[in-house]
């Protein structure tokens, strides 16, 4: 009887044993063979801040390259970038190289990320910089981003400034008797034109004493 318990006792703590060494095998990091098919595919993820919202679709191939397409939407602008690059992954660290976009090369340093979890449906991250964490869903080949109400500011007209007016002064007539009679400036006087200076001209009386 006791060798039974006995032999049911080491039978319980072998099973506790083996749950034990699945459950911390199954919650470190994923292998590389293990991430390298779960990776592959499309992957939709976004960021929302006050001022700016950040949209992304990636998709990872078994090559160990990518393509981004970024949508940033910044007060109602769209603007829409497209890159290309590498990636790798080991021991947990997911690391990304962007090497070239439409125009040509760049010099982009890689960014790093340590793998939180990763599955089917979901891919959990986070950055080592800057510890922000993020979460992708996987989506299909024909996936696109959403169709955002894009929200316009409306354009204040500045205001015109009002045109001065002018008031006419008016002249007063003078009275006979206290000054001379007011005449407007448009009435011209006719004087006739003077002669220029020069030599005196020679008349008949002169010539004859001469």
């Amino acid at each position: 009887m006791f060798k039974n318990i006995a032999h049911n006792f080491r039978l319980i703590l072998i099973n506790l044993a083996c749950l034990i060494l699945i459950s911390c095998s199954s919650g470190g990091p994923p292998t590389k063979e293990k991430f390298t098919n779960l990776i592959n595919g499309h992957w939709y993820g976004e960021e929302k801040n006050k001022d700016i919202q950040t949209y992304w679709i990636y998709h990872y191939k078994a090559d160990k390259t990518f393509t981004l397409k970024t949508l940033e939407v910044d007060q109602g602008e769209r603007r829409i970038t497209e890159v290309w690059g590498t990636w790798f992954y080991k021991e947990g660290v997911f690391t990304e190289t962007v090497t070239h976009d439409k125009i040509g090369k760049t010099a982009a340093l890689p960014s790093k990320y340590q793998v939180d979890a990763i599955s089917n449906q979901q891919f959990k991250y986070t950055e080592f910089t800057t510890k922000n964490q993020y979460m992708d869903k996987r989506v299909s080949a024909e996936f696109n981003f959403p169709q955002l109400k894009v929200v316009s500011i409306p354009t204040v007209k500045p205001r015109k400034k009002p045109r001065k007016r002018y008031r006419k002064k008016r002249r007063r007539k003078r009275v006979r008797g206290r000054g001379n009679v007011y005449k407007p400036p448009y009435q011209r006087v006719n004087r006739q034109k003077q002669p220029l200076p020069g030599p005196p001209r020679k008349t008949p009386a002169l010539i004859q004493n001469k």
